[in-house]
């Protein structure tokens, strides 16, 4: 697989509509919880929470998401999947694997106690799916939002 900067724009664009996306999905998100307020008890105003997750959303997505992705698309082409439905269920996988194990590197290098959801004292069960939704969620974002931009764009960035 060739590196081009082509490639690697096409990258850092779908980093960006991602995080705009998560952006987006966090206003939403919050706005419905805190119905009809457009207020958060912790943050203030909803909009500014939404400011801050791209604050944190654009570096990961072009320090972490960005190369991951571009080993998985690299991994991809070597083993040569042949049936789109196999290709588009291994890069699921392997985007939403990918997803978690950067959340998991993130907690440990920054050490926090919980990722997104604070309680008292969680179980394991519960912290694993905490990073399970923390990763994988985001991860599997960027994958679909790359492949509408590849749709829109009608071009094969990586063939």
């Amino acid at each position: 697989m060739k590196l081009s900067f082509k490639y690697v724009l096409f990258k850092a664009l779908t980093a960006l509509v991602s995080s705009l996306l998560v952006g987006v999905y966090v206003l939403i998100g919050e706005s419905i919880r805190y119905w009809g307020t457009w207020h958060d008890p912790v943050m203030g105003s909803i909009w500014m929470f939404a400011l801050i997750t791209q604050f944190y959303a654009i570096p990961a997505y072009l320090l972490g998401g960005v190369p991951c992705s571009m080993l998985i698309d690299s991994v991809i082409y070597r083993i040569k999947l042949h049936s789109s439905l196999s290709r588009y269920l291994t890069e699921f996988i392997l985007y939403a694997l990918a997803g978690i194990l950067l959340i998991v590197l993130i907690r440990h290098v920054f050490k926090s106690g919980t990722v997104v959801v604070i309680v008292k004292k969680p179980t394991p069960v519960a912290d694993a799916l905490r990073l399970a939704f923390a990763g994988g969620l985001p991860a599997l974002l960027f994958y679909h939002t790359s492949i509408l931009l590849r749709w829109v764009t009608r071009q094969r960035v990586l063939h």
